[in-house]
């Protein structure tokens, strides 16, 4: 089990990540968002006990150490500081900074992109004929 602030940590990321297109209305973004961060909860949650533990302990890192720099955890930051934090942990980082933000990436972007919301908004920009 992950901890509420986990969770929320979590979902700061998700909406950090996440892409503006497909465009979608606030409500459909808020329900895609909500989803995608439970799918990557649900990842890390899953992983084995050995990796798991180490991993809730970077996520912990990453959300507290933006106080040494900006005086706020990462869920307080503006949005752009959020992904400016990601960023420096994915580019200027040592290799399990960017193991860490390559598989929050790639669980985030997979959920987003596979949510039937996204998918149908995908098809009714690409195909409008398909939406119609």
């Amino acid at each position: 089990m992950l901890t509420a602030r986990e969770r929320e940590v979590i979902h700061q990321i998700v909406v950090a990540l996440l892409p503006s297109f497909p465009p979608l209305d606030d409500e459909a973004r808020e329900r895609v968002t909500r989803d995608a961060a439970s799918f990557l909860a649900s990842q890390i949650a899953g992983m084995p006990t050995s990796l798991r533990l180490p991993y809730r302990a970077a996520l912990a890192a990453f959300d507290l150490l933006p106080l040494l720099r900006f005086g706020r955890s990462f869920p307080s930051l503006e949005r752009e500081r959020q992904v400016a934090w990601l960023d420096l942990w994915n580019e200027r980082g040592v290799v399990p900074t960017r193991s860490f933000v390559k598989l929050l990436r790639s669980c985030a972007l997979f959920a987003y992109f596979d949510h039937p919301l996204v998918v149908a908004q995908l098809c009714a920009v690409t195909r409008p004929e398909v939406a119609a």
